[in-house]
């Protein structure tokens, strides 16, 4: 009956570390292709938004992402670009944005979630948070609102 029980207790937790998986998504990027990644996000900001852009805060961060469900264990290896990005001209509105490398490419992955909604997000951002202080309202929100709303973005006034 010992045998038994020990049996089936080796059974078992086999049984759970095997529900264990790793999978390496991408490969660990080179500080050469964070840069590319830097400077073409830069780029494609630009040519959207026909203003210059810079970027206040860079990291890149590769490390193993953990999915919990029921008795299933499953990681995920993959890098996670982090921006936070500033408009250089009036009105100046800063956000913070989040690629991973798990598709094809960071690049795609910013134009298919980021791109098309960025500008106008980032003033419905800061009306749904409260940040839009005295110096932002003086400082060219009229354009951008008038801008959001020719892109058929006024999104914003759900918080204004």
């Amino acid at each position: 009956m010992g045998y038994l029980l020990k049996y089936f207790s080796l059974a078992f937790i086999l049984f759970f570390l095997s529900s264990c998986s790793l999978e390496t998504l991408s490969p660990k990027a080179s500080k050469q292709e964070q840069e590319q990644v830097k400077q073409e996000v830069l780029s494609i900001l630009e040519k959207e938004y026909n203003q210059p852009f810079k970027i206040l805060d860079f990291n890149y961060d590769y490390k193993f992402h953990y999915k919990v469900s029921f008795l299933v264990v499953v990681g995920k290896r993959y890098g996670t670009y982090t921006f936070k990005l500033r408009t250089v001209n009036k009105p100046i509105l800063s956000s913070t944005i989040k690629l991973t490398d798990m598709q094809e490419s960071p690049i795609s992955n910013f134009k298919e979630l980021y791109l098309k909604n960025f500008y106008c997000g980032t003033l419905a951002s800061y009306y749904k948070h409260g940040k839009l202080n005295s110096s932002i309202r003086n400082n060219g929100v009229e354009q951008v609102k008038k801008y959001c709303d020719e892109r058929g973005q006024s999104y914003y006034k759900k918080w204004q």
